[in-house]
């Protein structure tokens, strides 16, 4: 049975190849959003040619698997936040750093729209129950739809919106998988706006701005 992923394994999975995140990097963390309502989720990933049935097209993004480091392999398949390790994107907003780990033996493949895995943030609301602080369009209703192939030993390389608010909670990251089951991160400490629990289609809008 594979043992739980920690902590401590994004780190080691962020450090080979070598590291894109000093240790010492410091973020503004009051320049983190914001947000009076729910925000649509995702990350994009794209999928290695030979990994495809058909290599015909164009890539819209260029986040192609990584191979895992070998202290890893052989670890099942795990989703893993650092909101220690950020990157700050245009704007200066932070995100959290996230890892898709495959450390199986196989090819997996995962449902997308556009290309975009349907990652979505979840929070403890006040009553103790999880409920998700961020939206991703209905994938099996979607023209859109796609699948990502992440190959054996090797992970994706994500970000999500790093949130503050009037409401410290815990958060975590979900995936929906094909077959409609989803993978769920580890926790981390968060604070958000209770509007983001408002799951209403009238406070959701595009983004356009990150």
């Amino acid at each position: 049975k594979p043992r739980p992923p920690s902590l401590a394994d994004i780190t080691d999975v962020l450090a080979s190849p070598p590291p894109r995140f000093p240790a010492n990097s410091v973020f503004d963390d009051s320049k983190a959003r914001v947000s009076p309502r729910q925000r649509i989720g995702g990350a994009p990933v794209t999928s290695r040619p030979e990994d495809r049935p058909s290599a015909a097209g164009i890539d819209s993004v260029r986040n192609y698997p990584q191979a895992l480091p070998d202290q890893h392999q052989g670890c099942g398949l795990y989703l893993l936040v650092a909101p220690f390790a950020r990157r700050e994107m245009r704007g200066g907003y932070p995100r959290n750093t996230v890892v898709l780990v495959n450390g199986t033996s196989d090819l997996l493949e995962f449902v997308a729209v556009q290309d975009n895995l349907p990652l979505v943030q979840e929070a403890l609301d006040a009553e103790g129950q999880w409920r998700p602080i961020e939206y991703f369009p209905d994938v099996a209703e979607s023209a859109a739809q796609t699948t990502a192939y992440l190959p054996p030993r090797h992970y994706w390389s994500m970000t999500t919106r790093s949130y503050r608010g009037s409401f410290q909670t815990r958060c975590r990251l979900t995936l929906e998988l094909i077959g409609g089951r989803r993978l769920i991160s580890n926790e981390y400490e968060q604070s958000i706006e209770p509007a983001q629990f408002d799951s209403g289609w009238f406070v959701r809008e595009p983004d356009i701005d990150d």
